[in-house]
């Protein structure tokens, strides 16, 4: 790897970042049709992002080598229900590092950065949701330490 950094994201960012989300809902979108995107993708997308940078419960990170960038991270606090004893957790939502700058340590920096923004939130854990047929983010998060603990499935009625 070149020169990169992690940085957070700003509003000036926003279309370079649908452009990687973009990317990234078309792979999972590939993968299985529970996850076909809408016609309107890019726009979704565009007045999602907008209202999460902005927002104090929600992180976005971007990597740039040389100025373009490779990589983002999209992850929320959210609350858990009142019966559970750890009450706010961090979801990372969202992933994405280009193709060719895959297994260069891209994906773990942004996550280092990520871990700070939830500690710094005063959040112990972190949720994920991955693709059953997704074998390379599933192999990511298992060498990152994440343990599965829930099955979700669905069914067409």
């Amino acid at each position: 790897m070149e020169n990169y950094n992690i940085r957070k994201a700003r509003i000036k960012d926003l279309e370079k970042i649908v452009a990687l989300s973009y990317k990234s809902a078309i792979l999972h979108q590939k993968l299985t049709p529970y996850y076909k995107v809408s016609k309107d993708l890019k726009e979704v997308l565009f007045r999602s992002l907008k209202k999460n940078i902005h927002s104090s419960n929600s992180c976005i990170l971007l990597a740039e080598e040389d100025g373009k960038m490779i990589g983002y991270l999209l992850a929320f606090k959210i609350d858990r229900l009142e019966m559970f004893e750890v009450k706010e957790v961090g979801f990372i939502a969202d992933i994405f590092i280009e193709e060719g700058k895959r297994r260069m340590g891209v994906g773990e920096k942004l996550l280092k950065k990520c871990y700070n923004w939830f500690k710094e939130k005063n959040i112990n854990f972190v949720e994920i949701n991955v693709q059953i047929l997704n074998k390379e983010a599933i192999s990511f998060w298992n060498k990152k330490g994440f343990k599965d603990f829930s099955i979700q499935k669905y069914k067409k009625i």
